[in-house]
């Protein structure tokens, strides 16, 4: 309200479409945001911010909105022949199309790791080690990344079993180190798979 009143009461009743063009015209070329003109104003004299030394500081700049935080766990998960086990994404969304670490729900705690890579996996896991996690920042949200390590027991080419339901799924697929490094993986994967040394938490 107080704004619409600020405008009317400066309006004037005859060419209100001349006045507001020439407002416009004013705020693009001669009382812009970087570096206003205020030597070619014609409104210079009765500038408050001209008059106190601040044109620069108007019109503020907007605050930056706070972007959304979502978590992920990712898990490393190798067999006994050194090779990861890799996800490809969907096509669309982040990283489309790009092989990846699988996730798993944030939801879950580090005791239900072990459990849930064997029941949804079909593989015979080792206890997890956890990794330091870190964040990863995208245009519109940061993602919290909490990695795991677990050795996963008898899953060899000549152990069928326990890598049914891998090799049956198009998008799962074991790599070699080297080979997963070679797909042109995510930044952040790609830090995981080539940084073992990392201290593993307590």
């Amino acid at each position: 309200k107080q704004l619409w009143h600020h405008a009317e009461e400066h309006t004037p009743n005859a060419r209100a479409r001349d006045y507001t063009q020439a407002i416009m015209d004013l705020g693009a070329m001669v009382c812009t945001r970087s570096r206003p003109k205020c030597d070619a104003c014609p409104l210079q004299s009765g500038c408050t911010a001209h008059a106190e030394g601040e044109a620069t500081l108007y019109p503020g700049s907007k605050p930056k909105k706070a972007k959304p935080e979502k978590t992920t766990w990712m898990v490393i998960l190798e067999d006994s022949d050194g090779r990861i086990l890799l996800e490809r994404r969907p096509p669309s969304g982040i990283w489309g199309g790009l092989w990846s670490l699988p996730e798993l729900d944030p939801a879950l705690g580090p005791d239900e790791l072990q459990e849930t890579c064997e029941r949804q996996l079909g593989l015979n896991c080792g206890d997890p080690e956890l990794i330091s996690g870190f964040r990863h920042t995208f245009s519109h949200y940061h993602l919290h990344i909490q990695p795991a390590r677990l050795s996963v027991h008898n899953a060899a080419h000549n152990a069928p079993h326990n890598t049914q339901r891998v090799a049956d799924d198009d998008h799962l697929s074991w790599f070699h180190r080297d080979e997963a490094l070679a797909l042109g993986l995510p930044a952040p994967i790609r830090s995981l798979l080539t940084q073992p040394e990392q201290t593993a938490l307590l």
